[in-house]
């Protein structure tokens, strides 16, 4: 047993655990160890091994082999960079984890599906500071991270963070079929979202099936930031209303009849009819509204929309307290 140990870096090489060890560090004079090394472990099967009340800027797990014993981190804060790499987690516990102020997290090649987070505080989960590097190069191996972390925190019933987790997961899965589609952006910005989902519906027919899941993640990416933002989805609703508000300010000034010749106008005219009656017998509720005569189709598919941002809106909104 190890208490209230001060150092700056310590690094385990090359050992094998095979009983009890116990290590804390000494947070009375604050102090922050610069880092803490593992690599190239051996836990035997019923070992224990306990880290405590450590304060580190850089946390390695590297090529750690577990063979059924346990590794149990309490209270432990990691302030720059925390990087696992090949080692199999199982039986690994995170207990009252600060993972918030790390600049980044590396998590490669490493088995997580029955490690325990518990009560461990990720921070801000976002791909610029959980596996950025990764999901830059291999989107592939990123989004089986993150599907491995959102079923971990999924099954310790930590929803919220299972949550942001499942947002990488569909993020990276969208880089994962622009590279398929060869429809690369330069910058993760709505407008480059935009550009793309138009190119979705006229240039790429090639491939069917990766363009229209892309189609799928873009729309619930531009809706709801994959069920992570409820402004996005009440922004949305706004704007369609408004949208609305002018068409039929329009409408009732006969636009867009009164400026079209007759030989253009007239068909224009027998589709919309044509378009307004088919609303009509999808939804007879249109049949006796005055304030939407001519507008039927119209306000079928702009109930559609609005009804499809409500429902993006509670999804959203029920993923801050609860899945």
């Amino acid at each position: 047993n190890f208490k209230n140990v001060n150092f700056s870096k310590l690094r385990w090489e090359n050992a094998k655990f095979s009983n009890l060890f116990f290590l804390s560090q000494n947070r009375k004079n604050e102090n922050i160890a610069e880092e803490f090394y593992l690599s190239h472990l051996e836990i035997e099967k019923d070992s224990h091994i306990e880290i405590r009340e450590l304060k580190v800027k850089k946390l390695i797990l590297e090529k750690i082999f577990n063979y059924k014993g346990h590794m149990v981190f309490i209270d432990v804060e990691v302030l720059d960079d925390l990087e696992v790499e090949e080692t199999d987690l199982s039986g690994f516990k995170f207990i009252n984890c600060d993972f918030s102020k790390a600049n980044h997290i590396k998590i490669e090649s490493s088995d997580l599906t029955e490690t325990k987070f518990i009560n461990t505080d990720w921070g801000d989960i976002s791909e610029k500071r959980i596996c950025s590097d990764l999901f830059k190069e291999n989107p592939k191996k990123a989004r089986d991270v993150y599907r491995q972390l959102k079923l971990t925190l999924d099954n310790h019933k930590d929803y919220l963070s299972a949550n942001g987790f499942y947002a990488l997961e569909m993020k990276a899965q969208e880089k994962i079929l622009e590279e398929t589609l060869g429809c690369k952006k330069e910058e993760d910005n709505i407008f480059q979202d935009l550009r793309i989902l138009g190119k979705l519906l006229w240039k790429y027919r090639k491939l069917p099936k990766e363009k229209y899941e892309l189609l799928v993640l873009k729309i619930h990416k531009l809706s709801s930031d994959f069920g992570q933002s409820w402004t996005k989805p009440l922004l949305w609703i706004i704007f369609s209303a408004l949208i609305f508000t002018v068409i039929r300010f329009l409408h009732k000034k006969n636009f867009p009849y009164n400026i079209l010749p007759e030989q253009i106008g007239k068909p224009l005219d027998t589709v919309a009819t044509f378009l307004n009656e088919f609303a009509k017998s999808l939804i007879p509720i249109f049949a006796n509204k005055k304030e939407v005569h001519g507008l039927e189709f119209v306000s079928l598919l702009f109930s559609i929309i609005i009804g499809f941002f409500v429902y993006q809106f509670i999804v959203a909104v029920r993923r801050k307290v609860k899945r």
